[in-house]
């Protein structure tokens, strides 16, 4: 029996180091999918907030741009409450300074007035916004997904402890 001790350590070990990876690799495959989600959103939406900014007063479609544009803001706010317990606190900081720059360029200004006018400079400031946060988001991917950090949260949820 003892001649087979170490054969089973070392399986166990090998079994334990197999399936902490496929773990980790479990987690970097969902949060790449729900990022990737939240940026398609992101995409869409300033599709509809450059069509809002860039539609004449008086177009049939204005009412629509408007609704399409806030119901997109109510789901980024669901996803980037969803990915609190996801991204690093510094990177999460990051996508949340862009949201807010990114709403403010989508409904800042004359959004919603009944008399609005046509601006090219809104859209323009919608699109380059929400490319801020794709990249943020994208950012904030890589720095999170790096195995060691996965581990350190994994650490965390099981002993608390402060770091930094």
């Amino acid at each position: 029996m003892g001649s087979y001790l170490p054969g089973i350590v070392v399986a166990l070990l090998g079994l334990f180091t197999g399936l902490t990876i496929q773990w980790w690799k479990s987690n970097r495959d969902e949060l790449r999918s729900f990022c990737d989600e939240f940026c398609n959103v992101v995409s869409q939406s300033s599709d509809a907030a450059s069509q809002y900014w860039l539609a004449e007063e008086g177009d049939q479609q204005l009412s629509m741009h408007q609704v399409r544009v806030l119901g997109f803001q109510k789901r980024m706010s669901g996803y980037n409450a969803l990915l609190i317990n996801r991204l690093h606190a510094s990177a999460l900081d990051d996508v949340d300074r862009a949201l807010a720059a990114y709403f403010d360029a989508c409904t800042g200004g004359e959004f919603g007035a009944p008399e609005k006018s046509k601006k090219v400079e809104a859209a323009n400031r919608v699109q380059q916004c929400a490319g801020d946060v794709i990249l943020e988001i994208r950012v904030g991917f890589y720095e999170t997904v790096t195995f060691q950090e996965r581990i350190w949260r994994m650490l965390q949820h099981m002993w608390p402890l402060n770091r930094d």
